[in-house]
Formats: C-alpha cells, structure tokens, sequence
C-alpha cells in the first residue's frame, strides 16, 4: 500500500513512497524551474513518473525573483 504522502512532498518522499511498489527502473524523475512573476518567485516542480504512466508532481517555492543571482540565497552551498 503506498503512504499518504503531505501535499508538499520532498523528492525524498516521492522516491521513498514509490519505492516500497516498483522497481527503480520503472520510474523516472524530472525537474524543472519556472519564474512566477505574478508571485514574484522561482519555482521548482518535480515529477515522479512511472512507466505505468502514473506520475505525482510537487512544487517548491525556491526564492523570490531578486536572489537568483545569489547561490546562497537559493539554498546552494559548496559548489565550486
């Protein structure tokens, strides 16, 4: 049986939930960024999709617009 999984889900969730029913191989992850201009911030969707063609998507609020340029403000660290 899968997990209820919060309407905000981690990608972290996503995988550990699908996990427990499918094989690794049967599911696929993919990310994108948009820019929310009404709410003045990027956006961040993910999708777990199966080969079964069922798939559950969550979203994330990553920063407002004006951060982009700043690493550390969009949560990066340690890249060089």
């Amino acid at each position: 049986m899968m997990k209820r999984l919060p309407k905000v889900a981690t990608e972290m969730a996503l995988h550990g939930s699908a996990g427990q029913c499918v094989a690794p191989t049967d599911r696929r992850t993919i990310q994108t960024t948009a820019i929310d201009k009404d709410a003045e911030l990027l956006r961040l969707t993910t999708v777990l999709a199966h080969s079964s063609g069922e798939w559950i998507s969550s979203e994330w609020p990553v920063c407002p617009i004006a951060d982009i340029g700043s690493a550390q403000r969009m949560g990066v660290s340690g890249l060089r």
